[in-house]
């Protein structure tokens, strides 16, 4: 006579951290086989290791075992009633936990390996800038699945690409040119600070002026539309340009230097009075005004 088999399997895994997850391992719902299987095996550290799994069963059950990832290999793979399986599992190469299936004559268990501990290093740790700005890089390195972001000091220094990942990968910054004083800020990147010095405007020959043409744009009507000014300023001068109200949104590259074109679009004004902010640029503002519906 066939035995309706419904089998659950919890394995708790303690990491190494202290804390603890757990992970349910649910075999056929409501098959017919031939015989009642269940395993029970400790947590796989992420270093790898040789972990035996003890597989409960009748006497005279005839099983048979494979894994259906490559990095976990069971010996024996094959045995009748119970016995101990060795689960050997490779290191697990990333941040993330992983999962391996073991199919047991007609019944599926998943076994979690831990993660890696994440670590990360970034280089260079120090950054010297220019008066008239520059676009700098640094490198975050770490293992695949650890989660990390950027943030910047000083809204005179942003991070124009590489804002946070799950991977090693590089990070360009944009440093606007400083027409003051030395000045520093910090680049924080996964909780490690970089340190970014820029260099006084007195201390090199070029000195960065902008200006803006049209210094105003045309007066917007209520449905909005998209408008365009130029900036102006020596070739090696970087800059970074940002609207002053949320209803004008930069739609071309805000990260620039030496002359060029930013475009922009105006939202609608759902109210009836007329309303007016700025696109900057440093120091010099573009004027932008629309009118309500009224």
């Amino acid at each position: 006579m066939r035995a309706i088999v419904s089998l659950s399997l919890s394995l708790i895994l303690v990491s190494a951290c202290g804390g603890s997850t757990r992970s349910s391992v649910v075999g056929p719902s409501g098959g017919a086989t031939r015989c009642q299987i269940s395993l029970t095996s400790p947590p796989v550290p992420s270093g790898g290791a040789h972990v035996n799994a003890q597989l409960t069963t009748a006497r005279d059950c005839a099983w048979s075992a494979t894994s259906e990832v490559p990095w976990l290999v069971l010996e024996p793979s094959s045995g009748q009633g119970e016995g101990t399986i060795v689960l050997a599992a490779e290191p697990n190469p990333t941040g993330r936990s992983r999962n391996a299936n073991i199919a047991i004559n007609d019944q599926r268990f998943v076994i979690t390996q831990d993660p890696q501990a994440c670590r990360f290093d970034v280089t260079p740790r120090e950054v010297k800038v220019p008066a008239f700005g520059g676009r700098p890089s640094v490198q975050v390195t770490t293992l695949e699945g650890c989660d990390w972001t950027t943030a910047s000091s000083q809204p005179w220094m942003r991070v124009i690409s590489g804002s946070g990942g799950e991977s090693s990968r590089s990070i360009e910054i944009g440093v606007e040119s400083n027409a003051g004083d030395d000045r520093s800020a910090q680049l924080t990147v996964a909780g490690i600070i970089v340190d970014v010095q820029q260099a006084a405007a007195s201390a090199e020959r070029i000195r960065c002026e902008y200006s803006m043409d049209p210094g105003a744009g045309p007066v917007f009507p209520a449905a909005g539309g998209e408008g365009r000014t130029a900036v102006h300023v020596q070739p090696a001068c970087h800059w970074f340009a940002r609207s002053s109200q949320s209803w004008i949104v930069i739609v071309s590259n805000p990260n620039g230097a030496g002359v060029s074109e930013i475009q922009y679009r105006v939202a609608p004004n759902s109210s009836r009075s007329q309303r007016s902010a700025q696109v900057v640029v440093g120091t010099v503002r573009h004027v932008v005004t629309q009118r309500g519906t009224g």
